[in-house]
């Protein structure tokens, strides 16, 4: 993996060290056929046709050939199935991925959010429509998991597209209210209530606030609170001050903000957020060692029948790793 550029190192590595690992989530469908002021062609782009027209997305390309040559030896590999599934999505492969996701649904191996990734695929390939396809593997999807956080937007917004504005704009409240305040959910998820709203004629209801975050739950995110960590990231005067520096003393100052989150994992090794944010941070700084070892170190804190052990993997996958 290459250096960062002299460009965008500083933003890159906020992310990495800012950003808690979580399923990837394509949720933002192509429109609402039957609500107005938003035409399919206009409210997103087209899918990318390839994995090359994906900027940052060489990786997952990679992954995917892998994976694919690895199946052909091991159908019934339901783990790689499922990682080829997430692959294909990340690089817009909606079909694709919908079909290794139905693999994994047809050998037994789909838990909720595996099914509501494959209905969300299934959105994708009908332009943002929540087809009774879609509708019933979103409903699989919340009978085992109640709390599953794509089947009840898609949910919501099936109920808006086929006319149940109040039953919609319900669960869209409900589940903003789930949702912690830096989500990335909660402004579509407003978004979606007001267009429901205005095409109902009625005045949407206020915003429910965020969920409030656990003590236990903040530090997790944050890597560890301020009090258990004096030094849980840059701050936005950091971030700008880099921004000025000259392209050495970028490097040295990135360095420097890796290196501290690795010094504190030494005090607090089960830090699972924290080593998880240390291996994407490695990755983008092309010190591949480092970030594998960073990964498997947050991949042994999981239980044997954690769902994040896949993520892992794909992660550990991207940078090459055999």
């Amino acid at each position: 993996m290459s250096q960062p550029s002299a460009t965008g190192p500083v933003l890159a590595v906020v992310l990495a060290l800012s950003i808690p690992a979580v399923a990837s989530l394509v949720y933002l469908a192509r429109g609402s056929p039957s609500l107005p002021d938003h035409p399919q062609a206009d409210t997103r782009t087209a899918a990318p046709s390839t994995a090359s027209d994906v900027p940052g997305h060489a990786d997952f390309a990679a992954v995917v050939v892998k994976l694919e040559q690895q199946l052909k030896e091991h159908p019934d590999d339901t783990e790689k199935w499922l990682l080829l599934a997430r692959s294909q999505a990340e690089i817009g492969n909606w079909q694709k991925s919908a079909d290794a996701y139905r693999r994994v649904i047809d050998q037994k191996g789909a838990n909720a959010e595996v099914f509501a990734g494959y209905g969300e695929m299934l959105v994708m390939i009908a332009q943002g429509v929540v087809t009774p396809a879609a509708r019933t593997a979103f409903e699989t999807a919340s009978k085992q998991d109640s709390t599953e956080i794509v089947s009840r937007y898609y949910l919501a917004l099936g109920d808006a597209q086929g006319g149940s504005v109040q039953p919609a704009i319900d669960g869209w409240q409900k589940l903003a209210a789930d949702l912690p305040a830096d989500s990335n959910m909660r402004g579509e998820i407003k978004r979606r209530i007001e267009e429901a709203a205005r095409a109902a004629g009625i005045a949407p209801p206020p915003f429910p606030p965020p969920a409030q975050a656990t003590s236990e739950t903040a530090a997790a995110d944050m890597g560890a609170s301020s009090e258990a960590s004096p030094d849980p990231g840059p701050s936005a005067q950091d971030v700008a001050a880099a921004q000025s520096m000259s392209a050495d003393d970028r490097q040295a100052f990135i360095r420097s903000m890796v290196a501290r989150l690795a010094e504190r994992l030494k005090s607090e090794p089960n830090d699972l957020e924290g080593w998880l944010r240390l291996g994407r941070a490695y990755g983008v700084l092309g010190q591949r060692d480092e970030a594998i070892d960073a990964y498997r170190h947050a991949d042994g804190l999981l239980p044997s029948d954690s769902n994040r052990h896949a993520e892992i993997a794909a992660d550990i996958a991207a940078l090459g790793a055999k």
